[in-house]
């Protein structure tokens, strides 16, 4: 199984969480092929909107960054898990910056699926994706609502054939663990 790892966590602030998180990439490596992506290490663009990726060079970005990485990963991968603390009442804005390039791997076109407008993905891979909200002891509920609700869209948008969230403190990465193993 190819496993896809989007790390949104903004500093070092978060470093028990990602001690942890080393520590189960280590763990899956054994099993499956894994790609983990740390964002703030990375050099990423903002979507600036221009469809190019549609329409002047299909499937490419523009800009050429890091997000090809990522992209790529995500157009073979069959587990998409996203992990941020939530800032604001959301995602870090590294997490929100991956989510909105995700566009290429999208056709330009509009179908009806699941009763919806939706494009279409552009490669023939059954994802599961997922979001992990780090719980650093001060999360709102209605922020965690939110976040899960916009995932759960994500989740439609990239036609993905299951969505699953978790809520997790650092020593609970294991979580993420359980989610993979029941597949």
């Amino acid at each position: 199984m190819h496993l896809t790892f989007i790390n949104g966590i903004p500093n070092d602030e978060f470093k028990k969480y990602e001690t942890n998180l080393e520590n189960m990439k280590k763990q899956l490596e054994k099993e499956h092929e894994v790609d983990f992506f740390t964002v703030r290490n990375m050099n990423i663009n903002y979507c600036c909107g221009c469809f190019s990726c549609w329409t002047k060079t299909p499937g490419l970005c523009v800009f050429n960054d890091d997000m090809r990485l990522i992209l790529k990963s995500m157009a073979n991968t069959d587990y998409l898990i996203y992990i941020s603390p939530l800032a604001a009442g959301f995602v870090t804005s590294a997490t929100k910056k991956v989510m909105d390039r995700f566009i290429p791997n999208a056709l330009p076109y509009i179908k009806i699926y699941d009763g919806e407008c939706h494009h279409p993905k552009r490669y023939n891979n059954d994802i599961k994706l997922g979001v992990v909200i780090l719980d650093d002891g001060n999360l709102d509920s209605e922020a965690v609502e939110i976040t899960t609700k916009t995932f759960e869209r994500l989740s439609k948008n990239m036609h993905a054939i299951k969505f699953f969230q978790a809520v997790a403190k650092a020593d609970e990465m294991g979580v993420i663990l359980n989610e993979i193993s029941s597949c």
